[in-house]
Formats: C-alpha cells, sequence, structure tokens
C-alpha cells in the first residue's frame, strides 16, 4: 500500500479536502524611520498592502511614535511633517535599498 505523505492524502490514498480554504491575502511591506530632533527622537513606520498593476500602493497605514511623548496622530501638523520628512528622504529608496 503507497502512502502519499503529503498530507492531503490518506493510508488508502483517499483525497482529503481540508477543512480550511484561503480567501484572500494581503502582503505588506513594511519601512522603518528613525527620525532625530535636538529635543526627541520620531520612529516612524509605513505598512504598504498590495501594489496595484502598476506598482502603486493606495493602502498606507502610518504608526508614529516620539520617544518622549509615546504615539502621535499622523493628522496632526506634527504627524505631516514626519510623514513628508519620510516620504522625501532621498537617501533611501522605497525598496528599502540605500542610494548614498
Amino acid at each position: 500500500m503507497a502512502i502519499y505523505g503529503d498530507g492531503k492524502h490518506n493510508e488508502n490514498m483517499e483525497y482529503n479536502t481540508s477543512k480550511y480554504v484561503v480567501t484572500d491575502k494581503t502582503v505588506y511591506r513594511t519601512t522603518h524611520w528613525c527620525v532625530e530632533t535636538e529635543n526627541d527622537t520620531y520612529f516612524v513606520q509605513c505598512q504598504e498592502g498590495d501594489l496595484d498593476m502598476l506598482g502603486v500602493c493606495h493602502d498606507e497605514i502610518w504608526y508614529i511614535e516620539s520617544d518622549e511623548k509615546g504615539p502621535i496622530d499622523k493628522e496632526t501638523e506634527l504627524g505631516h511633517e514626519l510623514i513628508t520628512t519620510c516620504e522625501t528622504y532621498e537617501d533611501c529608496d522605497r525598496e528599502g535599498g540605500y542610494n548614498g
């Protein structure tokens, strides 16, 4: 008696259907920045969801945390400034590679 050993067939070579079915998948790419000022250090993180056919991300989630003050709302003036600083940072491309 042959045993497939693939986890999909039983000892009688009968195919077992899985009780779990994957219905969706999202791949995130996360980029981290450390932004320092004279008074504080900020940790900025951007999670990008699936890219469309042109490689454009339409689903970004931003997290910002201050070393001194804790979480920072991305909708505040400081949040916007930090996000703009990270998005326009020229020494590191969006793929995470160093350009300097």
